[in-house]
Order: structure tokens, then sequence, then C-alpha cells
């Protein structure tokens, strides 16, 4: 009886769970509530200063970098999914990087899964280094 009830749990771990949802429905609703599309357009617009304390730049020097950064960062959408926009990618690392948020806290502003961002940070962050690597300084000690 022991060695069945040792199988029977062993046996269920490496069967996948079958999800009930695709994409959460708050999560699908970024477009019309998310950060993205609607705070950093309207700080943009309107409120110039309080983008630059967002992102910790300037609109503009965001859309030069966005420019640089697009083509790396940038993923095919597929019959499944759109894929993340680039703009969205950046938003949500320079204000990682800016504030030190978590992933969790990010992923309630952004509407973008803490699972998801973990994933794509590294990659935008590398991009921005090679982006900026003439403009940054990096002490010996580092190396």
């Amino acid at each position: 009886m022991r060695s069945t009830m040792h199988q029977e749990r062993f046996s269920s771990l490496g069967k996948k769970k079958n999800r009930s949802v695709w994409v959460r429905k708050w999560i699908a609703r970024r477009q019309h509530f998310g950060a993205s599309d609607i705070l950093l357009k309207e700080l943009a617009l309107e409120d110039p200063n309080s983008f630059k304390n967002h992102l910790r730049m300037s609109s503009d020097l965001f859309e030069t970098l966005l420019q640089h950064v697009t083509p790396s960062i940038e993923k095919q959408n597929t019959t499944m999914r759109d894929a993340l926009p680039a703009r969205l990618k950046l938003q949500i690392t320079l204000r990682y990087l800016a504030s030190g948020d978590s992933f969790a806290s990010l992923q309630y502003l952004y509407r973008v899964p803490k699972c998801t961002i973990s994933k794509f940070l590294p990659e935008v962050c590398d991009s921005n280094y090679s982006v900026l690597e003439n403009y940054i300084k990096v002490s010996s000690y580092m190396i």
C-alpha cells in the first residue's frame, strides 16, 4: 500500500496542470488601462517633469533610446498572442532601474506578469548597455 501511494504521488509530479485561462482578464486590458498607454502618454504631453521623474529621462531622450534598442528587443507576433511592444519593455526596464520596484509592483502598474518581466528585463538591460557603452564609464573594480 505504501509503494502505491508513492507511485501515485510521483506520477502526478510529471503531469502539467491544465490552465483555466490563458491570460488573466485584468492583464488583457493592458492597452486600455496600463501605465504605458495611459499614464506615460499623459505625462509626456502634460507634465514632462513627472515623466522624467518616472523614467529618469525626458520623453525625447526616451524616444531616442527606444529607436536604438528596438531592433534587438522587439519580438514577432504569433498566432497565439501579440508580442510585448519594445516601448513597453523599455519603460518597465527603466522604471525598474530608476526605482528598484519589485516585479510584483511593476506587474500591477504596467499589467505585465512578473514572470514575463523577469524574462525580458535582462535582455533589455543588455541592449541598453550595448547602445550606451560608449557613454558609460565602468570602474576597473567592476571588471
